[in-house]
């Protein structure tokens, strides 16, 4: 998104299309020629969010903005993009180059690009996550990016800015969705891991490295598993970033105690099936990561020795990607591993669950923030159905668009 004010042209968010927060790159966002980026604010770490700023740097050495934990989770991220796919325009340099000049913002203090105000608040979305309420000459506007309003194990919920606005613009994933209570789904997702593990199997977590992995380490926790559990892939670096920044996650000393009790993985992978255990790892679609081969090695030990494990999915599967396949038709695709291969499907005979523990904000918790806020005009963007959701707004008596890419609104 980009805002044209007072002369400044501010980028709110800098992302990429993924199909995986953690791994494959699918898409760019396309600029008009002769665009200049005169600085960016970037809500949280996340690729689709975060992906593009180092392209932003390399074209128009952009400024950015963002909280210290966004800098180094983002950093962690966009790396591994750019590992992962090669074809990123951007280099190593350039990431480094967007990191050297970032703008560390703290939550509840206002900052200024020119005469451009604007202030970072807490989404409660992931650590370190920003909406951002923007102030120039009388027109105020309101970002969410990513946000929840609900408290979690790891965040406390989104605070809400006080004042009217002249424009909001709102994240709308689950306009249509409400979430079930969270001690509801976490009950389903204990009950799995005993009935499994009572079994003589494995519960493997595809899991997001930043955000989810930390809130499901709490959630084992407080539920006391008595089985090992391990940690692969990506989540052990994320996790170390997030401590490094207790401020930013609602209680710190539980989600040391939480982290200390999984084990991390070396490089004998091997240990993790002696016996019964749950194992965390990258990535959360399975598009990528160690949580892969841990799927073909407990469908291996079906085939095998006829022992019943799980796959316990917390988050969404986009459609095409290894998790959805796995949900939607009990297969996983395996990529080709040399050139001239072709991608190839394999079947599998687990248990495959969906019990999700959202970080976005359900349906009623974006009413809940649209009402409290009460703005002049309703910008929905970030979903599946944004013009579903702006027609159900106007018919609540709401001035609201859903604007197409490239479209121009004027505040």
């Amino acid at each position: 998104m980009l805002v044209e004010t007072e002369g400044k042209k501010i980028a709110l968010d800098a992302g990429i299309k993924v199909k995986d927060q953690d791994m494959e790159v699918t898409g760019l966002p396309k600029l008009s020629t002769g665009v200049h980026v005169d600085a960016a604010l970037i809500g949280h770490a996340h690729l689709d969010h975060s992906g593009f700023s180092p392209e932003l740097y390399r074209r128009y050495n952009t400024p950015f903005f963002m909280t210290i934990p966004t800098q180094g989770l983002a950093d962690l991220l966009i790396k591994d993009a750019k590992k992962v796919d090669p074809q990123l325009p951007y280099e190593r340099k350039d990431i480094d180059g967007t990191f050297n000049k970032t703008v560390g913002v703290p939550y509840d203090m206002e900052h200024s690009i020119g005469s451009v105000k604007f202030t970072y608040y807490d989404a409660g979305h992931i650590p370190g996550s920003a909406m951002m309420e923007i102030k120039t000459g009388k027109k105020k506007l309101f970002y969410t990016s990513d946000f929840k309003l609900d408290e979690t194990r790891l965040l406390a919920g989104a605070t809400v800015p006080e004042g009217r606005f002249d424009a909001l613009i709102i994240e709308s994933t689950y306009a249509k969705k409400y979430h079930p209570p969270r001690r509801e789904i976490e009950r389903k997702i204990i009950n799995i891991i005993k009935k499994t593990l009572k079994d003589g199997g494995h519960v493997l977590f595809p899991t997001f490295a930043v955000g989810r992995t930390q809130e499901l380490a709490m959630v084992l926790a407080d539920y006391q598993i008595n089985a090992p559990i391990f940690i692969d892939g990506m989540g052990k670096t994320a996790s170390e970033i997030t401590m490094s920044y207790p401020r930013y996650v609602k209680n710190a000393g539980k989600l040391r105690n939480a982290l200390e009790n999984l084990k991390p993985v070396g490089k004998n992978k091997n240990e993790v099936l002696k016996e019964p255990s749950v194992i965390i790892a990258t990535s959360g679609m399975l598009e990528g990561g160690p949580a892969i081969s841990y799927l073909l090695a407990l469908n291996e030990m079906k085939k095998q020795e006829d022992i019943d494990s799980s796959v316990v999915f917390t988050g969404y599967c986009v459609e095409g990607t290894g998790g959805w396949l796995l949900q939607n038709k009990q297969m996983v695709k395996l990529k080709p591993r040399k050139e001239g291969q072709k991608e190839k499907q394999v079947p599998i005979n687990l248990n495959v669950f969906y019990e999700p523990l959202s970080a976005h904000a359900g349906r009623n918790e974006l009413f809940t923030f649209i009402e409290k806020l009460n703005p002049s005009k309703i910008i929905c963007v970030h979903g599946d159905d944004c013009e579903g959701f702006a027609a159900e707004l106007k018919e609540n008596g709401y001035d609201a668009v859903a604007p197409e890419i490239g479209e121009v609104i004027q505040i």
